[in-house]
């Protein structure tokens, strides 16, 4: 006999999307008007789904906040702190945008002379205007922390790009600023930076509520 499935589910918890339970973490999709025209990569590790340029569709994962005390759970919902950061973000999302590109740039043009020597094809030598940018990266997702460090949660925009197609991009943002450029691979390597980062000493870790 076969197994009837389960229906997934649904969290409507404005500011957020819809949100559905993937059995780790929330997941939707978001407009961000300020990424159209980029590349639109919403596949499979980050890589090209269409041939046109981006509408601005992103994916969003939240992470849980942490179960009480009386719960087992995994399956809560976010936090106060996760719902204002995520607010924050797509309000201000032209100038966040902004930000990051302007981060990205900056770092592409102090690694891609290691690109071209590995032989990546079609790099541009270095990087003049942020606009140059479109054709070499797709934001995946935007993830949404639990992590918290004065009481604004960290957020993470996961990217594919061209020059570095098996670990992709990641940028993490605190309270609208960039404070990390490097590669990405995925959720769990987002959280371990905002762990391990001398930089980020007061990082509250939501299982134990205690600073780094």
């Amino acid at each position: 006999m076969t197994r009837k499935k389960k229906n997934p589910t649904i969290l409507t918890m404005p500011p957020f999307p819809p949100l559905v339970w993937d059995g780790s973490a929330w997941g939707g999709r978001i407009p961000l008007n300020s990424w159209k025209g980029f590349q639109t990569r919403l596949g499979a590790y980050e890589s090209v789904s269409a041939d046109t340029p981006s509408d601005g569709i992103v994916c969003v994962c939240v992470e849980p906040a942490e179960p009480p005390p009386t719960e087992t759970s995994r399956k809560q919902p976010p936090s106060a702190t996760q719902a204002d950061a995520n607010r924050d973000f797509v309000d201000c999302e032209r100038a966040i945008h902004d930000r990051i590109v302007q981060a990205v740039v900056e770092f592409y043009n102090s690694v891609v002379d290691t690109y071209i020597e590995y032989r990546v094809p079609d790099l541009p030598p270095a990087l003049d205007s942020p606009d140059q940018l479109r054709g070499l990266i797709g934001l995946n997702f935007v993830h949404v922390l639990a992590e918290e460090k004065d009481g604004v949660c960290y957020i993470g925009c996961q990217f594919g790009c061209e020059w570095d197609e098996e670990h992709g991009l990641g940028v993490m943002t605190h309270g609208g600023d960039v404070v990390e450029v490097g590669a990405s691979t995925g959720r769990s390597a987002l959280r371990t930076r905002v762990r391990h980062m001398d930089l980020w000493s007061d990082v509250v870790l939501p299982e134990t509520n205690q600073r780094l």
